[in-house]
């Protein structure tokens, strides 16, 4: 059985499509991606088992996003068939005992994609701005509106000029004579449902980092591309036609924190009052998209930790007190049980993060040839954690853990998983606390697996 969460008027609610995955509202409206997690009361409502069969009574849908399927507690298969047929992943069974479907459109903005390229390449990003359901904010639009004293306008007021357009923006990436341009995707928790930054707080933070930013890169404010959701996303109040569009662009939302081409900022701080940065579960599910494949130190930074923007005097001292040290990607389960504890201002959000997640998990793992976690701290723990997620990795060539606090503990436990890896040619481990008597038997395990001899990295 399943479980259907009724609205206050005792109707079932309806279903839109997130990234392929069907997620459950109230109200016959959609979650919104604002992150408003305040102390405000979650939506009332009680819960109905669903029956053990579909039926047309089980679920109502929208076929503009998604074709006939199962009923909605078959939401984890039609996602995992979904995954299957894009990766080439074993597809699993239903609830109901059937098979693959092949009723699920393709999503779109990915399918025209390889997979393999979703979160490296600039394809995805293309796919995800063309048609304008998704915009990027321009850097120096950012900075006028901040010298005019004015906040910066939500997703329907933005003029034209203060986003990009797609193909500009692509054909600047892709051409060396002209300046590439940086896209940075903020994460941050709104501090009231109608706006997320009601006295420019988090502005007045952003400028003069932005400023940095751009000259060590040396490039000017046009040239960085940022992903703001109150500016980047259709907000409400909105008309339905923007509401089909916030449906769309939610697909695809993961990529501007998971994409090896984009930065993402934390703004960790907030003001006395609001609800923790880490107690949120939408901000808790941006950092976990970001941590999954970038390996670069400006990759992923809290910005949160500086106390005066304005008085930084480089960017080399921003990435050196930012740096977020990246934890091993969880489990979806064991991620969708810690947003139990999290914060969200629409109780239906807890769902859609949960399925987003699952959604992220598996294709970023599923397609990864070369994982890094180098120089992170990380001890047994999070190695033990590693490899309970590495099964996923099928393709995996090249895994870096050098430069931790690994012990044979923890490297046994990858080994373990890592045996059964055929396309594994690199496993660099140096610079552990790992015996010589373990670093002897990986040793021996990798001749006999017919790997390359320079291959796997120890000390000694």
């Amino acid at each position: 059985t399943c479980l259907h969460r009724l609205g206050a008027n005792g109707e079932l609610p309806r279903y839109e499509e997130y990234m392929g995955n069907s997620a459950q509202v109230s109200s016959g409206d959609i979650p919104q991606f604002g992150k408003y997690d305040g102390s405000g009361p979650e939506s009332a409502g009680s819960e109905q088992a669903c029956p053990s069969a579909p039926s047309s009574e089980c679920v109502e849908r929208s076929s503009e996003f998604l074709g006939p399927a199962c009923c909605q507690c078959d939401r984890r298969f039609e996602d995992g068939v979904k995954v299957a047929l894009e990766l080439q992943l074993p597809a699993p069974r239903s609830q109901h005992g059937q098979a693959t479907s092949s009723l699920l459109s393709p999503m779109q903005g990915v399918a025209e994609v390889d997979k393999t390229r979703y979160y490296r390449e600039w394809d995805s990003i293309r796919a995800a701005l063309t048609g304008g359901d998704t915009r990027l904010v321009r850097g120096n639009f950012i900075e006028n509106t901040c010298l005019s004293g004015h906040r910066l306008p939500r997703w329907q007021a933005m003029p034209q000029h203060g986003y990009w357009n797609a193909e500009e923006l692509l054909a600047d990436a892709l051409d060396p004579g002209r300046p590439t341009p940086k896209i940075v995707a903020i994460s941050y928790g709104w501090l009231s449902r109608d706006q997320p930054d009601p006295d420019s707080f988090y502005l007045g933070m952003l400028m003069p980092l932005l400023r940095i930013y751009a000259q060590s890169h040396r490039l000017g404010l046009e040239n960085i591309a940022l992903f703001i959701d109150w500016c980047s996303l259709p907000q409400r109040p909105w008309s339905e036609s923007d509401r089909k569009v916030h449906v769309r662009a939610m697909r695809g939302v993961d990529l501007w924190y998971a994409h090896l081409n984009t930065d993402v900022w934390l703004f960790s701080s907030l003001p006395e009052g609001a609800v923790p940065y880490e107690d949120r579960g939408w901000t808790r599910f941006e950092v976990a998209a970001a941590s999954m494949l970038s390996s670069r130190s400006e990759a992923l930074l809290d910005l949160g930790k500086i106390s005066s923007p304005a008085k930084v005097n480089s960017w080399a001292e921003v990435v050196n007190l930012c740096a977020v040290r990246r934890p091993p990607p969880a489990l979806p389960d064991a991620f969708a049980a810690v947003l139990e504890s999290k914060s969200f201002a629409f109780v239906e959000d807890r769902k859609v993060v949960a399925d987003k997640y699952w959604g992220v998990f598996h294709r970023a793992l599923g397609c990864a040839e070369r994982l890094v976690y180098r120089g992170l701290a990380w001890g047994d723990t999070e190695a033990q954690l590693l490899a309970a997620a590495l099964p996923r990795c099928t393709g995996l060539r090249e895994l870096d853990v050098s430069d931790n606090r690994l012990t044979s503990v923890g490297a046994t436990a990858l080994a373990a998983v890592l045996a059964d890896f055929s396309a594994l040619e690199r496993w660099r481990l140096s610079n552990n606390a790992i015996g010589e008597e373990t670093a002897q038997q990986l040793r021996s395990s990798w001749a006999l697996a017919r790997r390359p001899e320079a291959g796997l990295e120890l000390d000694g």
